[in-house]
């Protein structure tokens, strides 16, 4: 909340710094008020303005480095001399960038010399504050210059030691094996890690060793996971300590049955997971795992505040329960007393109200007082 309205602050500031010109007859109209605002907005303390710019950033783990003088940090340098020199001397505009390299940017090394030179820059401005870096990086043809390959390799050196929070999305195997390359001990920092898997790669053994490479890592307190097919959540993550994370997003690939997480598999993972504050999963779950699950111990989330569930369930036409008993069975394991958001979500093919049965038991516990409820399901309230 102050974040948000420091951020409604600097709108209002910014606004007395570009008002319409006073030959135009809006501009003449505002021009009086707002220069009494820019006057005010000069006598703000630089130490109180670098507090502003830093609360107007995206609110993300990760910073999508601007393309535009328009964007922030880059807009604030734009007003006047002022705060242009409190933008360049606040490290904490300047801890996350961008780094997105195509196909066709990679026709000649020289190009991705000068982005990642341009990075270099940017990020060091930083100090010595942990960094957040978004790699995206759509190229397949590695093998036509390696030198390419080299100095990305030499920008993942430059930086691991510092970096915070990682979002990658994972298009080409090479930078699979960079990754993989860069020594866990120099990760020592990385607290938070998000994955997207790019479609082509299928069941991938090399990304299973990539994601083991990061799972390995004790520092780990939030892991982001998209469009993956499978992995073995016990094997793959060999001495990962699911305790440790306060985030976990698992929102796999559809196959023809539904996601494929499954049911049991979630639920295994969030008997281990004891310290999460945010969890989204995308899963599915057959007849047989839902009677199995009935007589598995119950799973306590006391930290739980936020829960976003997208459940589909096979073989029972949708979610038109064949036995409504042990549909109210699914997630009646968990135990969330500190849930305060919960979001939940199933495709309709059949009797639209049962969509709604396997969630009643986290409406229903009684220390439970959940602010906001969030249903992404289609009903067709004609067939009632």
């Amino acid at each position: 909340m102050p974040g948000l309205m420091l951020g409604a602050v600097l709108g209002i500031m910014l606004g007395a710094c570009f008002v319409l010109p006073s030959t135009t007859p809006a501009g003449s109209a505002i021009a009086p008020a707002a220069g009494v605002v820019a006057v005010t907005i000069r006598r703000i303390p630089n130490e109180i303005l670098a507090e502003i710019f830093v609360a107007s950033l995206p609110y993300s783990s990760v910073y999508h480095c601007p393309t535009s003088v328009d964007k922030t940090p880059l807009k604030f340098m734009s007003v006047c001399k002022n705060w242009k020199r409190v933008a360049l001397s606040t490290p904490e505009l300047w801890c996350r960038a961008y780094v997105c390299i195509s196909g066709l940017e990679l026709t000649e090394v020289e190009f991705l010399e000068g982005q990642t030179r341009g990075i270099d820059m940017w990020l060091q401005r930083s100090g010595g504050l942990p960094l957040s870096l978004s790699i995206d990086v759509d190229y397949q043809n590695w093998d036509t210059d390696p030198r390419c390959s080299d100095l990305l390799a030499q920008f993942l050196e430059r930086w691991c030691s510092r970096w915070r929070a990682l979002d990658l999305t994972l298009k080409s195997h090479t930078l699979m094996e960079l990754m993989k390359a860069v020594p866990r001990e120099d990760m020592s920092k990385l607290e938070a890690l998000s994955i997207r898997k790019g479609a082509f790669f299928g069941e991938d053994p090399q990304f299973n060793d990539s994601l083991n490479h990061f799972l390995a890592l004790g520092s780990l307190r939030a892991l982001h996971l998209y469009d993956y097919d499978t992995f073995d959540h016990r094997a793959s993550a060999l001495g990962f300590r699911w305790e440790q994370l306060t985030e976990l997003t698992l929102a796999p690939i559809s196959r023809g049955e539904g996601p494929t997480l499954t049911l049991l598999t979630a639920l295994d993972i969030l008997s281990c997971a004891k310290s999460l504050r945010s969890c989204t999963m995308k899963l599915t779950s057959g007849e047989d795992a839902i009677v199995q699950n009935r007589t598995q111990p119950a799973i306590t989330l006391p930290f739980l505040h936020t829960l976003d569930l997208y459940l589909f369930v096979i073989n029972q036409g949708g979610v038109s329960y064949a036995n409504q008993d042990d549909a109210v069975q699914v997630f009646n394991r968990l135990i969330t007393p500190s849930l305060k958001i919960l979001t939940i979500g199933s495709p309709i093919t059949g009797i639209p109200f049962s969509a709604h049965i396997p969630f009643l038991c986290l409406l229903s516990q009684p220390s439970v007082k959940i602010e906001t409820l969030n249903i992404a399901c289609t009903l067709n309230t004609r067939s009632h």
